[in-house]
């Protein structure tokens, strides 16, 4: 068979990219530090993805194996055999994975080994130049320049919903998985230095930005919406916000000033766009998937930021003839967002309460007086009425 490694064993490692390789023919080596998966993962050679919602099914992903990642030599062995690579540790686990990947491919230079290809599934724009970078800045200069052409890092869009497993479910099987059925995974096809690989559910393209923006701009914007709308009117699970009509509206809305702009940028039918909306909505309604408001909603600080899903997406609107009035909106609400043990939420909220939404423009989402979106948050918090007292921010 032929050979992946995947860098994290994780919600999307597992649910997704070990589901889509080993559909594909591939037999799959997790790359983990977490004890409990890694032992379960080498001991069972298999684990189930519970798919709920539309399309509910069990499936059963077999031919894995894993090895700890803080065994140097064997994780980067696996990198110096692999067919493929993959990761999915998270944005700020990159630096810790590419001593083993450039240790691996220093192996496989040195064997006179073919090309390797990486897929990096990261919620990070230009994560592949970005990792590609960490890689061959830890190699030999030798190294480095056989890397330059022989390594290939191509981005992904991840956008399989894979929820948080509830610690209790976990205690129990540290395998169990559950996700949602859409499995597409879109890819930049520029990057790669060997034969774009046959692998189920792959979208190869030239033009990867649209895919990301429309990601970023449409699912995430959308989902931070109906979130941080939804804690504040008390609900638990993003398929009640949906529930909710003027909640479903405003997140629809959002999503078409957004939308105007995408589709002047992109070339995105009008069609397609509303499809996509209505797509979207279709599976964050999923009940099985029990997606908590409060995990869509965390960390607000990097959400809030200057590039990210409310006030990027606000910016980007600004471009099309849609001004982003219920955009702002989504950027108060996540402005007065506090779910508890939240440090990112409890940074946002204090800086709110103590300076106002002037606070968090300036410090958190890197606006000034100047910009035409700063004015638009600061009138739209007047016409609600938000203010600030000493007891916190209230509406009045």
């Amino acid at each position: 068979m032929k050979r992946a490694v995947v860098f994290g064993a994780g919600q999307i490692g597992r649910a997704f990219l070990g589901d889509l390789l080993t559909a594909s023919g591939y037999a799959v080596t997790f790359v983990d530090v977490v004890p409990a998966i890694v032992e379960a993962l080498k001991s069972r050679s298999s684990y189930e993805i519970d798919i709920v919602g539309p399309g509910a099914r069990k499936v059963l992903v077999q031919n894995v194996s894993a090895i700890d990642g803080r065994d140097a030599e064997a994780a980067s062995d696996c990198v110096a055999r692999a067919d493929l690579a993959a990761t999915a540790v998270g944005n700020a686990a990159l630096v810790h994975i590419a001593p083993n990947v450039a240790a691996g491919l220093e192996k496989r230079r040195l064997a006179s080994g073919g090309p390797l290809d990486t897929i990096v599934c990261e919620n990070l724009l230009h994560s592949g130049h970005i990792f590609k970078a960490m890689v061959l800045e830890r190699m030999t200069p030798e190294g480095a320049r056989w890397a330059g052409e022989n390594f290939g890092a191509a981005e992904a869009v991840i956008s399989r919903m894979v929820p948080v497993v509830p610690e209790e479910i976990a205690r129990r099987d540290p395998l169990y998985i559950r996700c949602e059925a859409y499995a597409k995974l879109p890819v930049d096809s520029t990057a790669f230095k060997g034969p774009i690989p046959a692998i189920e559910g792959l979208i190869a393209s030239d033009r990867l930005i649209a895919y990301q923006e429309r990601k970023l701009f449409t699912h995430n914007a959308g989902h931070a919406l109906l979130a941080y709308a939804g804690y504040l009117r008390g609900c638990e699970y993003i398929w009640q916000t949906l529930e909710i009509p003027e909640l479903r509206r405003h997140a629809y809305e959002g999503l078409w000033e957004t939308g105007e702009a995408l589709i002047r940028r992109h070339g995105f039918t009008r069609q397609e766009h509303e499809r996509h909306i209505q797509d979207l909505f279709a599976r964050f309604a999923v009940k099985e998937l029990a997606d908590q408001v409060s995990r869509v909603g965390r960390d607000s600080a990097r959400k809030l930021g200057r590039a990210d899903r409310l006030v990027g997406a606000a910016l980007l609107a600004l471009e099309g003839p849609r001004k982003p009035a219920h955009l702002v909106g989504g950027i108060l609400d996540a402005m007065r967002f506090d779910a508890p043990g939240d440090p990112s939420a409890a940074r946002v909220r204090a800086l709110f309460t103590s300076g106002g939404s002037e606070a968090v423009l300036r410090e958190i989402s890197g606006l000034s007086e100047a910009d035409e979106l700063f004015q638009m948050v600061l009138s739209q918090a007047r016409q609600i009425g938000l203010r600030l007292e000493a007891g916190g921010v209230r509406k009045g």
